[in-house]
């Protein structure tokens, strides 16, 4: 069996697939399992040990890259592809690779279901992942416990980590906490006023010492958040790849953070989480498992699918930082 997988983009998205690649490997160890993907979350994929191969697909002009994917896909003779994502692109995607027996998703905004010969139901009330895992039970897979995401690192990213806490005057034996402030979108965004507070009181209360993480984008973020505390903090912002990330936050006791990927990386990396949910709904999009926490309002506004809050945001704007600091101190204790 040759299993050809389709989920091109986001980080957060691909990690919440990577339990169906698990489950296939497990269920068909002799198969061969290949994956598309957008360069920028390629990182999430490779060196995932149930996957052969990975096929990456740049973003943009796709309609020109088209006739080149397809030629590699179709080397590979693909007996299945099962687009996960359901998006126009993604389902030319499989449509093009050759496969017979092309699964994808029941309902799609962008009226996908013709290009498929199998409609998978998703049910968007669903967590993700199981929703996902739809498509490797339509294969024939089994388990009796539901994967985990993946997230690779090794002992490279190790290194990489150990001496970027040495220079940053960190040690893997303190207890280091991680938060990550910024999103993907605004309006998922929890103030930086209140993280500041929030890193200054887990600091008093706890003794913990503070990361704070994201990208090279969020470095100014992370800065303007440590010049509001009233303690000290390290930035990690942009220091580290995508893998080295999950390398550092398995070092870390605790990560807060919103909805966002680096929250799943933590999850993946095995670390604890305490995810901030405000738009967004954390029954689908939120941490599996009771060693993780969900700090959300359920406000009769919740969730919603706005760009821009009309009512002023108060799903996060009145979420309380001594809220937060709660259910932090109850997993760090």
């Amino acid at each position: 069996m040759r299993i050809l997988l389709v989920r091109l983009s986001a980080i957060g998205d691909c990690l919440f697939c990577t339990p169906v690649v698990e489950a296939l490997r497990n269920s068909f160890p002799d198969a061969h399992i290949g994956w598309v993907v957008h360069p920028h979350c390629a990182p999430v994929i490779s060196g995932n040990p149930f996957i052969d191969v990975v096929h990456q697909l740049p973003r943009h002009r796709l309609l020109n890259r088209l006739p080149g994917i397809s030629r590699e896909l179709r080397a590979q003779r693909y007996d299945i592809a099962v687009d996960m994502q359901g998006l126009f692109k993604s389902a030319l995607v499989a449509r093009f690779s050759g496969a017979r027996r092309r699964l994808g998703p029941d309902r799609s905004l962008e009226r996908t279901q013709l290009l498929y010969t199998e409609r998978i139901p998703f049910d968007e009330q669903v967590h993700i992942i199981p929703r996902y895992l739809g498509f490797a039970t339509a294969i024939g897979a089994k388990w009796d416990t539901e994967p985990k995401m993946l997230m690779p690192f090794g002992d490279k990213e190790r290194d990489h980590v150990r001496n970027l806490m040495t220079e940053l005057g960190l040690s893997p034996s303190q207890p280091l906490v991680a938060i990550n402030p910024a999103t993907s979108r605004p309006i998922k965004d929890w103030p930086p006023s209140k993280f500041a507070e929030l890193a200054d009181k887990l600091k008093a209360r706890y003794g913990v010492v503070i990361a704070l993480t994201g990208s090279p984008a969020d470095q100014a973020l992370c800065d303007h958040i440590m010049s509001l505390m009233k303690t000290s903090a390290v930035n990690v912002a942009g220091r580290t790849s995508l893998n080295e990330l999950a390398a550092f936050l398995s070092f870390t006791r605790l990560f807060v953070g919103g909805d966002t990927g680096p929250l799943h990386i933590a999850q993946a990396a095995g670390t604890r989480v305490l995810a901030i949910f405000g738009p967004t709904d954390p029954k689908v999009l939120g941490p599996r498992g009771s060693e993780h926490d969900v700090a959300y309002l359920n406000l009769d506004c919740s969730p919603c699918r706005h760009k821009v809050c009309p009512i002023g945001h108060p799903c996060l704007l009145q979420m309380s930082v001594d809220m937060v600091a709660e259910k932090a101190g109850y997993m760090l204790a």
